[in-house]
Order: structure tokens, then C-alpha cells, then sequence
């Protein structure tokens, strides 16, 4: 497996976490840190994107979880 420098979604997931209060407000002061709605569903997309391929292929994954997915690119 090719090395990922950011990691898998889970990590990258519970590291941002603390970007948000509980009123969603920016808790940091650099707001291109922030993750919001539109890149969550970016992400979204392109997992689905992902297991639509492997349907196509016929490969049953059976293991989705935001563990097994790695990003070799800057998430946002």
C-alpha cells in the first residue's frame, strides 16, 4: 500500500473535531481550517463514488468504515 501522508478519515475525522463548538461556530481563527457541510459531503460523494465502482466490478466490500479509508491528498 502506498504511503498516506493524511492518514485515514477516522483520524483526520476526530483531529478536526474541536474545529466546532456546539453552536458550530468556528473555534479556530483560521476559518480555511474549518470543516463544513460542503466538504463533508465532498466526501460523502466520493466514497460513494468508490463502493459504486466496486459494485460495478461486482466486489462486495463488506468492511466500509471510515478506518479504511485513506487519503494520499490535502482533504480541504
Amino acid at each position: 500500500m502506498e504511503y498516506c501522508p493524511n492518514g485515514n478519515l477516522r483520524e483526520f475525522l476526530r483531529s478536526s473535531r474541536n474545529f466546532y463548538d456546539l453552536n458550530e461556530e468556528a473555534l479556530i481563527p483560521d476559518p480555511d481550517q474549518v470543516i463544513g457541510p460542503k466538504t463533508l459531503m465532498y466526501f460523502a460523494w466520493q466514497i460513494t463514488k468508490g463502493m459504486t465502482f466496486l459494485a460495478s466490478r461486482k466486489v462486495i466490500h463488506r468492511d466500509l468504515a471510515a478506518r479504511n479509508i485513506y487519503s494520499e491528498k490535502v482533504m480541504w
